[in-house]
């Protein structure tokens, strides 16, 4: 599982959601 934080999503939104459709991704919040 590839992990990302919401800053990844706001600044590379595409490149998340290209990851998750072909693996699971996990998102963090302050390391947490």
């Amino acid at each position: 599982m590839k992990q990302f934080t919401f800053s990844d999503m706001n600044r590379a939104s595409g490149e998340v959601l290209e990851t998750a459709l072909v693996e699971r991704v996990g998102l963090t919040k302050h390391g947490k």
